[in-house]
């Protein structure tokens, strides 16, 4: 857990729309309004799949943004 909680919020830049990893649902996507070619989505993540999550996302070209620390 992180902060006492079993999901944590983080955001991500793309060129395409996301498909969530196992462990993970998208919670918004937009594309960003100074550069209509990239997106950036929002993921609620279990804690416990992070360590899954992550790098299969940055393996696919997807930089993470922030993680939301709540």
């Amino acid at each position: 857990e992180i902060g006492g909680n079993d999901e944590i919020m983080a955001t991500f830049l793309s060129a395409d729309e996301l498909t969530a990893p196992e462990g993970s649902r998208v919670l918004f996507g937009y594309p960003l309004p100074a550069d209509k070619a990239e997106r950036r989505t929002g993921m609620v993540i279990a804690v416990r799949r992070l360590h899954y999550v992550l790098p299969a996302l940055l393996k696919a070209g997807v930089r993470l943004e922030h993680i939301y620390d709540y």
